[in-house]
């Protein structure tokens, strides 16, 4: 029978073929094929940023699904790492984590697009709208985890 924790690495598994696949892809964008595409010269000018995002995406997926299929063969690093991953105080970090990057977020924006608003207008746009976007999403989180809880 299955655990919920290998059911759980199971899906990164498939996270990490999906990562790989859209990494293969964008570095294919990259070397010649949004040209192909029919995109401007201007997208096409990006083949330098598709290509290393893509290559990143690509890297982290191989790693990641070496790492997972490698947990799964081994029932010891297995109910180790579930050890780890449910650990109060590694689930009290990453809360704190999320949080504190969360907040630091919304500063970051707030200040670029106060900065870009001087000499971008339409970038200082785009950053308000992420950063209402965030915190919209941010609250619709919030009130459906306190409807669960």
């Amino acid at each position: 029978m299955k655990t919920q924790y290998r059911k759980r690495i199971e899906f990164r598994i498939l996270a990490s073929v999906l990562f790989i696949l859209l990494g293969t892809i964008t570095l294919a964008a990259s070397l010649g094929g949004l040209k192909l595409l029919g995109f401007s010269e201007q997208a096409a000018g990006l083949g330098e940023w598709y290509g290393g995002s893509g290559a990143g995406l690509l890297g982290a997926g191989i790693a990641l699904f070496i790492k997972n299929r490698l947990l799964l063969k081994n029932e010891e690093k297995l109910k180790q790492s579930e050890i780890l991953e449910y650990d109060e105080r590694n689930l009290y970090l990453r809360d704190k984590t999320m949080v504190i990057t969360g907040y630091l977020l919304v500063i970051g924006l707030y200040v670029s697009m106060m900065i870009l608003g001087l000499t971008n207008p339409f970038a200082a746009e785009i950053l308000l709208a992420v950063l209402c976007s965030y915190l919209v999403g941010m609250c619709g989180v919030y009130l459906f985890l306190k409807s669960r809880v």
